[in-house]
């Protein structure tokens, strides 16, 4: 049996193993998005300009276009990626903060004054 040399074990290594780990470990990453429509509670109005942002990530925020719909995606590392946490904001109205499975379609959220 032929030994390896050393710098052949370091080659092998970087070029095998090294990848490997990254793409395992880098491999957590989860894509998450929430559609709906957002709606006055009582008159069931559709609500244009409600600012939506991920509760771990006000610095990034969209808005509800002027039927009420909403789009939200974002690239999440962390470890729960099954849920997303979204809070919903527009004058005059109470905040609420809504907790979704990553993958929403036709969401429903309803604001009280």
């Amino acid at each position: 049996m032929q030994k390896i040399s050393p710098l052949y074990q370091k080659r092998l290594f970087k070029s095998l193993i090294l990848p490997f780990f990254a793409v395992f470990v880098g491999g957590c990453d989860c894509l998450q998005k929430v559609e709906g429509k957002v709606y006055d509670s009582l008159s069931m109005k559709e609500l244009s300009d409600v600012v939506i942002y991920k509760q771990s990530e006000s610095y990034h925020n969209i808005k509800t276009d002027s039927k009420g719909e909403f789009k939200y995606s974002d690239v999440d590392g962390g470890r729960n990626c099954s849920e997303v946490a979204l809070v919903f904001e527009k004058t005059g109205y109470k905040s609420d903060t809504i907790v979704f499975s990553a993958n929403t379609v036709a969401a429903v959220v309803k604001l009280e004054k």
